[in-house]
């Protein structure tokens, strides 16, 4: 049974620990041969001013936001024609690689995808961010592969068309 215990700064929310704690699961559970309920993970909170590092005491960052949720902001505003908006969410020199191993600016998905109404996400932790699954309502085999970095999409590969 692997214990895993971490120390935060007090501050984040339920959400954000809740997000935490089965990260930490998910982690063990990608490294030993372990049964996920008998994975035991703990998270100590400790008071900004019962911290210090350096000499100086410091306060919790801001979280990222979840993978899933950065890819529904991101289609929703392009479905909305607020391209300003889509291009926030997207990380410097995004590109999206279409089924054929064209590069295409994803800006411009709804003209050659579609509909960009997601049917359901799946989201992988990895060394450098999150790996998210969408796949789209219309189309079987329309799927979407976001590489979700620091709350940003960093690359796009596309499978299927409208």
């Amino acid at each position: 049974m692997p214990v895993v215990q971490m120390t935060v700064i007090e501050g984040y929310d339920d959400a954000t620990k809740a997000r935490l704690l089965k990260g930490m699961t998910h982690v063990v559970l990608s490294v030993m041969a372990a049964k996920p309920d008998g994975v035991v993970t703990m998270l100590n909170e400790v008071k900004a001013s019962a911290y210090a590092r350096g000499g100086v005491s410091r306060v919790p960052g801001p979280p990222l936001p979840p993978g899933i949720e950065v890819i529904r902001e991101f289609s929703r505003a392009l479905s909305g024609s607020d391209r300003g908006q889509a291009a926030r969410y997207l990380g410097e020199g995004c590109v999206c690689t279409d089924a054929g191993g064209m590069e295409r600016n994803p800006l411009n998905m709804p003209e050659w995808l579609g509909d960009l109404d997601y049917a359901d996400f799946d989201e992988a932790l990895t060394e450098d961010g999150t790996v998210v699954y969408a796949r789209r309502q219309r189309g079987a085999g329309s799927v979407e592969r976001f590489h979700v970095r620091h709350g940003r999409i960093m690359d796009i590969q596309s499978w299927g068309g409208s």
